[in-house]
């Protein structure tokens, strides 16, 4: 049973998550992909560690945002799924007329008791660095549109009456626990709303024209690789195949004056006014 906001969680709940973890790691090995035996026994103790934190920055959500758990791995447009809840796709009209419809699956949906005040959830394990944009731009230049779609699909499934908002949750001690953005989206700012518009126009405007500019974004230091190169182009499988130069050919493709008035959209909103890529 899941405590009500600020109340912890008994000590029941931490044997009961450890005694799933231990079965997970049983099952891990078991399939043989936890490496090798000291470092596996590191990671199932720092594991350990951060499940018995999650429970306390739990509580402390809890506490702080005054709602608890209502729904886990809600998914939103996937009929054909095993959830005892399906809720419908989450659809958006533009300001052209235009409409359009996203599907997706939220992991966690927090409510107050009275079910009027929802907190979206989307947990993250990894790090918190690269999302840090979101705090002064809610699509964060296009590229974090999530937050926004699942308060939209959150709002459209549980009715009018209902504030929602979205954030992603870095469920780990390394990241503290940690909120982003701070202040959580939610599709009833004004502001949040004439920025998703902004966001989707453009990129429809680029799928519909045909434009898939290859933008390896700002040089930094690629710790998958140990080497420098796009930010963009960190979680692609090609990264170490493509030409080293590929920044200064995108520089050189968007300031060609043939190709100003295709990529205008794109770029507005990837490259404001006084950035550079």
């Amino acid at each position: 049973i899941i405590p009500p906001p600020g109340q912890l969680w008994p000590p029941a709940a931490e044997q009961t998550l450890l005694a799933i973890a231990e079965q997970e790691f049983q099952d891990a090995a078991g399939r043989g992909v936890t490496g090798r035996p000291l470092l596996w026994q590191i990671a199932q103790a720092d594991l350990r560690d951060d499940l018995l934190a999650f429970l306390d920055a739990d509580t402390r959500h809890r506490q702080q945002f005054g709602l608890s758990p209502l729904r886990e791995e809600v998914p939103f447009g996937i009929p054909d799924t095993a959830a005892a809840e399906n809720w419908p796709a989450a659809s958006y009209q533009l300001p052209d007329g235009s409409a359009i419809r996203f599907r997706g699956i939220i992991d966690r949906v927090d409510a107050s008791p009275d079910g009027r005040d929802v907190l979206v959830l989307d947990y993250k394990t990894g790090g918190s660095r690269s999302y840090s944009g979101l705090d002064n731009d809610s699509i964060d230049k296009g590229q974090r549109l999530q937050l926004s779609i699942y308060s939209l699909a959150a709002q459209q499934a549980l009715g009018p009456g209902v504030k929602v908002r979205a954030a992603y949750w870095f469920v780990s001690s390394r990241e503290g626990f940690k909120l982003l953005p701070q202040e959580p989206v939610s599709m009833d700012d004004d502001a949040v709303r004439q920025r998703f518009d902004q966001g989707i126009a453009a990129i429809l405007a680029g799928i519909r024209g045909g434009v898939f500019p290859a933008n390896p974004g700002p040089v930094v230091y690629n710790a998958n690789l140990g080497v420098s190169s796009g930010q963009n182009c960190h979680y692609c499988d090609f990264d170490s195949l493509c030409p080293s130069r590929r920044s200064k050919w995108w520089e050189n493709l968007k300031n060609r004056p043939e190709n100003r008035e295709l990529l205008a959209p794109y770029l507005q909103l990837s490259e404001p006014a006084g950035e550079t890529a």
